[in-house]
């Protein structure tokens, strides 16, 4: 009945906490920042107020693509040039279009307050088992390129005054049925990679930047990725959590 009394009694307690909330937002893309260059500067700051002002959204955590993904316009990478282990050919040009305006826009909301989370969905197909953007695993003789090459993007960025505040080795390692830009792992190639290369690289050259391992659906390989990279000391001592 409409005005039937509950039959039970919701209490919270504030003296007690849990697992901390580091943010709720949505993604930086690029098709979704090239939509927005169709609209005029005023509209647009208007629809970046409502998301990251402190009287619309509000958003705290986002996260974008680093080189191209299934929401991008076109395939890109950084590295183009087949070959170039030492990344002298590496380039964020292809953001400068509509990425990088995007997020520049919303940094510039007032109050805005924002971190970013960053993911590559491929490795330049070079790396790769395959030579191509879907499917296929990182070679081996890689590893360390690949590395370099994702601190190379944290670098390009904060240069452009964004800072990156955590990355995911890379989305979907389970793949996605090479329907779009995808990078193959085990768990075990995940946790070797960010032991012996990915991990240090970042201690290194980007020590406040957090990772974020696996970044898969829950599913039922979750606990399986648990174990490997968090039970192993060697890859869990990187690890911030699963993503």
């Amino acid at each position: 009945a409409k005005n039937k009394s509950a039959d039970y009694t919701l209490t919270l307690d504030t003296e007690k906490t849990y697992q901390k909330l580091i943010g709720i937002g949505g993604s930086f893309t690029e098709s979704s920042a090239q939509v927005l260059s169709e609209l005029s500067a005023f509209k647009r700051e208007i629809v970046m107020r409502r998301y990251f002002s402190p009287s619309g959204a509000h958003y705290s955590l986002t996260r974008t693509h680093i080189a191209s993904c299934d929401f991008s316009v076109t395939n890109y990478t950084y590295a183009p040039v087949p070959g170039d282990t030492e990344l002298k050919h590496f380039s964020i040009e292809p953001d400068r279009k509509y990425l990088l305006p995007m997020i520049k826009e919303a940094q510039n909301i007032a109050g805005a307050d924002f971190k970013i989370l960053s993911s590559p969905w491929t490795a330049p197909p070079w790396m790769k088992t395959n030579n191509t953007w879907n499917g296929g695993a990182l070679l081996k003789e890689h590893y360390q390129t690949f590395a370099d090459y994702i601190v190379k993007y944290i670098q390009a960025y904060a240069a452009e005054g964004i800072d990156i505040w955590g990355i995911t080795p890379t989305n979907e390692p389970l793949g996605n049925n090479s329907n779009w830009e995808s990078l193959h792992f085990t768990a075990q190639e995940m946790a070797d990679w960010i032991a012996q290369n990915l991990g240090p690289t970042l201690e290194e050259n980007a020590p406040d930047v957090t990772l974020w391992a696996y970044d898969q659906n829950r599913g039922h390989h979750l606990v399986e990725w648990a174990d490997t990279l968090l039970g192993n000391e060697a890859s869990a001592r990187y690890v911030d959590g699963l993503a």
